[in-house]
């Protein structure tokens, strides 16, 4: 597991573009010049912490790791792929009327992302104390949660 943090006030509170970039990335550190797997990619978890929230992705398939890996290593898609998402976080922010993006928003955003880019990605929550990060949930595409332990 690879975890990081966002600050609260930062506009991004979910998963940036550059984020799932950098999951791929890890993706394709993992698989050597003969393009077999020190571990399997489908047990990377990348995880994010903000404001006592954890979440954390995880490919389903190694299909999805390897269209991932192409959108990372072709400058062209991964440019496409990062400024598609940003343009939706962007879209939620409106100065005129106050209007602001949040987690649930950026959440259904990273879903209709991953599902236009044919990508099966799983998003998990957890709940955080303060000292233990449990109860992993998978968050579903309509809002449901599936318990995991």
């Amino acid at each position: 597991m690879v975890a990081h943090t966002h600050p609260k006030n930062d506009a991004f509170e979910f998963f940036s573009p550059e984020d799932i970039m950098y999951f791929a990335s890890l993706a394709s550190a993992n698989v050597t010049d003969t393009d077999i797997a020190i571990l399997n990619p489908t047990e990377i978890t990348f995880a994010l912490i903000v404001d006592n929230q954890t979440f954390a992705l995880q490919f389903d398939d190694t299909e999805t790791v390897n269209k991932l890996i192409d959108i990372y290593k072709d400058i062209e898609k991964r440019t496409e792929f990062i400024d598609d998402l940003r343009d939706d976080y962007e879209n939620d922010i409106n100065i005129m009327t106050g209007e602001t993006t949040d987690i649930g928003k950026q959440r259904q955003h990273v879903f209709n992302h991953l599902e236009n880019y044919n990508l099966n990605v799983s998003l998990y929550e957890a709940n955080y104390n303060g000292d233990y990060i449990q109860n992993w949930e998978k968050l579903n595409e309509n809002g449901s949660t599936t318990p995991c332990n």
